[in-house]
């Protein structure tokens, strides 16, 4: 049991860095201190998060090993202490304790739609693809901070949705496993790459 307890460990971490190497290859991780991944285990309630950042000299995010990733129980207790977990740990957990149908929690600095978090604005509707998907992607424009009034304010705008903007901080996108949260979040930046484009051709016009 004990073998295949840390089978199971091994191929959640090697997952989330994975992940995290995903992300910085296409552009959406500046550096390893800005944003980070995480995976739940549905069936042991394990999360799965990258490290504290400056815990050891890494090139680029893509360097990780799956052995340096942490491991915590859902209240935040370590059950590895090889290396320390993001800071930003409470804030996946208050997510996954709010969101039991989320498996996986990106939180990235993605260029396109850094332009409306930035500005503290929501996602306006103006493409038919967001109709069809029924997105209503909202932005979070308290000032960001580990407390929980912040984090009730990101699972207010982020709903039952897949993806949430963070004013002056970046983004987050969740889904059931890591594949589908980034292509939720490759999505996301091909919308607001076309509507940013559209804005400059002429006036938008929203739907709805």
């Amino acid at each position: 049991m004990a073998e295949n307890n840390a089978y199971k460990l091994k191929l959640f971490q090697d997952e989330t860095a994975r992940g995290l190497a995903r992300l910085y290859e296409a552009g959406y991780l500046p550096n390893d201190s800005m944003g980070e991944v995480s995976l739940r285990d549905a069936e042991s309630g394990l999360v799965f998060i990258s490290i504290k950042p400056g815990t050891f000299y890494i090139a680029d995010p893509s360097e990780y090993h799956g052995s340096d990733i942490a491991v915590t129980t859902l209240d935040g207790e370590p059950v590895t202490t090889v290396t320390p977990p993001s800071e930003r740990l409470a804030l996946h957990l208050a997510v996954y304790k709010a969101r039991p149908d989320v498996h996986a929690i990106l939180h990235t600095y993605p260029v396109w739609s850094s332009l409306f978090s930035e500005r503290g604005e929501s996602i306006p509707y103006v493409l038919a693809e967001q109709i069809e998907a029924s997105t209503a992607v909202e932005c979070v424009t308290a000032e960001p901070s580990m407390d929980e009034a912040y984090f009730d304010e990101v699972i207010r705008h982020l709903k039952q949705e897949k993806y949430v903007l963070l004013h002056n901080f970046g983004s987050l996108a969740v889904g059931d496993n890591i594949d589908n949260a980034f292509n939720y979040l490759a999505w996301m930046e091909s919308v607001t790459r076309k509507i940013t484009l559209a804005s400059m051709i002429g006036e938008l016009h929203t739907i709805g």
